[in-house]
């Protein structure tokens, strides 16, 4: 059997989307945490300028820096 759709799990993955803590407690006492990543989700790239139906020169520009971003010392989400 071939599916040809990825999970959630699979697109949190090759996001590198986690689960933080966000330092509010409800009523209830549970910890409410959200989810972050290092790069574009599906949802938030389908929205923004960059996705223009291809590989743009603007979209590798802004690959390049996120990238080079994510490998400088101290970088957080």
């Amino acid at each position: 059997f071939w599916d040809d759709h990825l999970t959630q799990e699979e697109i949190d993955l090759i996001c590198g989307a986690y689960e933080v803590a966000t330092g509010i407690i409800s009523r209830d006492g549970k910890h409410q945490t959200a989810v972050r990543s290092w790069w574009p989700r599906p949802g938030a790239w389908r929205s923004c300028g960059l996705n223009c139906g291809y590989w743009s020169r603007d979209a590798e520009g802004w690959f390049q820096n996120r990238l080079n971003a994510i490998h400088a010392p101290g970088q957080s989400l």
